[in-house]
């Protein structure tokens, strides 16, 4: 590279005033956005559209959104990593250089993969993550913080598909590339998809250790990471037979995402403290949990999770003996895994646990293979991966 162009003053006074255009934008955008981000979400498309052509600043802004709303409510988040997506699409290529036109491209494209990996959808979210990562190889110096990033949500879509070699590997070198530039927030939140990569291949002490690796840095965290960890630190414990300890930290985790509205995190922790509730022997506490936490879930639009809470919370009731509660729950699971495009092989199954209730011969050992046989053809543990912005 030649350094001396950066260093002449006619060059210099290019770059900053770019960057001072890029400032006006961004503060523009957020003014726009606050206009037209009114109403149902089902506006807000047509809203962008006729806002006139986009610009590098709407993009970020949609972006910065989509990451804010995204506990909240997902969905909506999904929605506006959509928008940022497609307007970037649309970008005027001669308007800005080529290399950030590329750069904001790949970071919509990452946004929505992410978003889209949170909610379970890991085909399409594999889709814009490629294309997430031709956009920003297509600059002439792709910067390697932002691959790093798009390698972690690579490794959500790895731990969500049964890749967990794959999912430890690109944490890994996320985690080599953000020591290597000094980034220690970046850094910290790699070890935390290591540590679910680990968790998953059954090495649980090893995943114990990473967790433990980032006791110095909490303080980089922020409490919406504060809380996945305590869950995962449980998921570990509890793996460890250590059921005591898994619901004190799960406990943490939910006061933590209650304390700060992460509705999401919360009803996954809560679900999570629902299934050892039930293998402490609290049945009566653990059906009032999983209760709970498959009404949320619904609610915020995380299908899977709901699905498979509903499987925890049918087998609780068949263990405290409450087995009329039980088929309005397995019609209602049908119906939602219908509409959301389940498998053949897992509507089949959920048939099956429907017709065994029906006939008043199924037991929790019948649910608990129903509950294995989904969660392996969907290859999805619930674990709560940490936001990446």
């Amino acid at each position: 590279m030649d350094l001396g162009a950066y260093r002449d003053p006619e060059h210099l006074a290019e770059r900053l005033a770019f960057q001072k255009r890029l400032v006006d934008e961004e503060a523009e955008a957020v003014a726009v956005c606050d206009r037209i981000l009114t109403g149902p979400k089902a506006w807000w498309g047509n809203a962008v559209r006729s806002a006139g052509p986009p610009t590098s600043g709407l993009v970020r802004e949609l972006i910065e959104r989509s990451a804010r709303i995204m506990e909240q409510s997902p969905t909506d988040a999904l929605v506006l990593a959509k928008l940022a997506s497609d307007a970037a699409e649309y970008i005027d290529n001669d308007a800005y250089p080529y290399e950030h036109v590329y750069r904001v491209r790949g970071e919509a494209l990452r946004e929505e993969a992410w978003l889209l990996s949170f909610l379970g959808n890991f085909l399409m979210a594999a889709e814009k993550a490629d294309r997430a990562a031709r956009a920003f190889m297509a600059s002439p110096v792709p910067l390697e913080i932002d691959l790093a990033r798009l390698d972690l949500v690579r490794a959500n879509i790895a731990l969500g598909t049964g890749r967990f070699g794959d999912a430890a590997g690109l944490a890994q070198r996320a985690g080599e590339t953000f020591q290597w530039y000094g980034n220690r927030r970046g850094w910290v939140k790699s070890l935390e998809f290591l540590a679910s990569a680990c968790f998953q291949m059954g090495d649980h002490k090893r995943a114990r250790e990473t967790y433990d690796a980032q006791d110095d840095f909490l303080d980089l965290l922020t409490p919406e990471q504060r809380a996945a960890r305590f869950h995962n630190i449980a998921i570990c414990a509890r793996e460890a037979g250590d059921l005591d300890g898994a619901i004190l930290f799960f406990t943490r985790g939910l006061a933590e995402a209650e304390r700060h509205e992460f509705h999401a995190t919360a009803a996954r922790i809560r679900a999570a403290l629902g299934v050892v509730l039930l293998l402490a022997g609290k049945t009566g506490e653990a059906v009032d949990v999983l209760r709970c936490a498959m009404k949320e879930l619904e609610g915020l639009g995380m299908q899977f999770d709901m699905a498979m809470t509903a499987l925890q919370l049918v087998e609780a009731l068949l263990i405290a003996e409450r087995p009329d509660e039980v088929p309005p729950i397995c019609r209602m699971l049908i119906d939602r895994c219908t509409q959301a495009g389940m498998s053949r092989g897992a509507m089949i199954a959920l048939a099956f646990l429907r017709e065994a209730v029906a006939k008043g011969f199924a037991t929790p050992q019948h649910v608990r293979h129903v509950y294995d046989f989904l969660r392996d053809v969907d290859a999805r543990e619930q674990y709560v991966p940490m936001k990446l912005q």
